[in-house]
C-alpha cells in the first residue's frame, strides 16, 4: 500500500466495516478518504480484523480477514475482503 497509511474499523451498531486511507506524502490532516468496506445488512461487523499487504502484489491491494456476527449456519462467519489501492 505504497505511500498510504490505512486503517480499518468496525461499527457494530451500524453493522458496517469501514476503511480509510491517507496519502503519507500529504501533510493535510483533512485528506483522509473513508469508504464503507463491507455493508451486508444484518450482523456483518464484528471486532475481529486482520489486515495484510503482499509485497508481491503489484496492484497495491490490502487484504482483510474479518469475523461476522451472523448466527445462521448458512451465513459466513469469516470473510476475506480486498481493498483496492
Amino acid at each position: 500500500y505504497e505511500n498510504y497509511i490505512g486503517i480499518m474499523w468496525s461499527n457494530q451498531s451500524a453493522k458496517i466495516m469501514y476503511f480509510a486511507r491517507h496519502d503519507s506524502n500529504n501533510a493535510d490532516d483533512q485528506s483522509w478518504q473513508s469508504v464503507s468496506a463491507y455493508n451486508p445488512g444484518g450482523s456483518g461487523a464484528d471486532d475481529h480484523i486482520n489486515l495484510k499487504t503482499l509485497q508481491s502484489d503489484s496492484a497495491g491491494r490490502i487484504f482483510a480477514v474479518t469475523k461476522t456476527s451472523f448466527s445462521s449456519a448458512t451465513d459466513p462467519l469469516i470473510l476475506l475482503l480486498v481493498c483496492s489501492g
